[in-house]
């Protein structure tokens, strides 16, 4: 019995949100923060709770779906990164829902008089395991940022690839075998909708190895096009050279770069910068969110020992989470207002298509005379 390939739970829309969502929490969080704060302001205990633990509780979700996804995409180069991140996120979220609501401690330890006091710890660790993951980012992007690293990562995944569409059509002949089975003898109910399972599995997989063999071809297309300038640039160096003349299907590389190819060059080391740059200020704010939540959970239990630091760590939490959350709202606002209008739009569609259907079916009418 062939053993069944894991597939990602939610597609790229789903995930683009739940990518997107921790920063939103996180600046819900800290308004919430802020407000409750404010001397004319006073929350319920029940609000007290809910708060913390709904921004915790809300944060682990994501991580741990983020995580699931990371895990099970097997069509993405990176699998040993993935895996590491995917566990990383898992245990992230798996440690938000564990330790954010624990009124237990309090009888057990009577570490604290409340029904959170692992709260802030608990969100500093998954700001931690953040940092952790924009810290792999980073790398990768100093990585390619280089002609030498770039070309070492797209071999890379030019040979997954390749690898990936060979055990895709492996598993499609296999099906395919089956259906040639089965199509010798006379089906009943439960046979025909396996078959149409089977057809389902099969167009998938034609969809998957046609995106696979699409990947490849721009690939090979950009690493010969880049090639070709840099064989050709004075600062490339021997070794550059003689790696780029040893890759397969690369002979064309001795040949003078045309205008495309350095249309190319500039597109790409545009996008690797831009790339760059963004995983830099991502790990910035990663590092400044993990500092100042940090700070925020340990101000608590060193109130009774020092009140002094745990007064300075506790304004050096709050300045530095403030901080963070006006970048995000700065980062979210033409993102939201680009889907704010995408949603707009696409109500408006729905609403003239249906329009448009029920003045068709109203005014429909059978013609008394047929034309000759």
């Amino acid at each position: 019995m062939a053993k069944r390939e894991a597939v990602p739970l939610f597609g790229k829309k789903a995930l683009s949100f739940i990518e997107v969502e921790p920063e939103l929490n996180y600046i819900a969080g800290v308004t919430s923060g802020n407000v409750a704060m404010l001397p004319s302001v006073s929350f319920s205990p029940q609000a007290n709770i809910a708060i913390p633990v709904g921004w915790n509780y809300l944060d682990g979700l994501c991580a741990i779906i983020t995580g699931t996804n990371q895990l099970l995409d097997a069509d993405d180069y990176h699998q040993s990164q993935n895996k590491f991140k995917g566990v990383l996120n898992i245990l992230s979220g798996i440690q938000l829902f564990a330790l954010s609501y624990t009124p237990g401690l309090v009888h057990v330890t009577g570490m604290a008089a409340s029904a959170t006091p692992l709260a802030g710890t608990s969100f500093a660790f998954a700001m931690l395991c953040d940092l952790i993951n924009a810290s792999i980012d980073f790398y990768h992007a100093t990585k390619e940022i280089e002609f030498d690293g770039w070309l070492e990562e797209r071999e890379k995944e030019v040979k997954y690839i390749r690898t990936r569409i060979n055990t895709l059509r492996k598993k499609r002949a296999t099906l395919q075998d089956n259906m040639s089975t089965t199509g010798n003898r006379i089906l009943d109910d439960a046979d025909n909708k396996n078959a149409e399972k089977v057809k389902k599995k099969i167009n998938n997989l034609n969809d998957r190895i046609e995106k696979l063999v699409t990947q490849e071809t721009t690939l090979l297309d950009e690493m010969q096009s880049r090639c070709r300038v840099h064989f050709h640039t004075d600062n490339t160096t021997q070794q550059t050279k003689n790696h780029i003349l040893n890759i397969k299907n690369m002979a064309s590389v001795t040949n003078l770069p045309t205008s495309l190819d350095r249309d190319n060059e500039n597109r790409i080391q545009s996008i690797l910068n831009q790339r760059y740059q963004q995983n830099r200020v991502a790990l910035l704010f990663k590092s400044l969110s993990f500092i100042g939540m940090t700070c925020l959970a340990i101000a608590p239990f060193i109130l009774p020992i020092c009140p002094l630091a745990s007064a300075i760590l506790f304004a050096t939490g709050l300045i530095t989470t403030n901080a963070v959350s006006l970048y995000y709202i700065y980062n979210n606002v033409p993102r939201v207002k680009n889907n704010l209008i995408s949603l707009k739009n696409s109500a408006c569609h729905l609403f003239f298509k249906n329009r448009e259907a029920n003045l068709t079916s109203t005014s429909s009418f059978t013609p008394q005379y047929q034309p000759c």
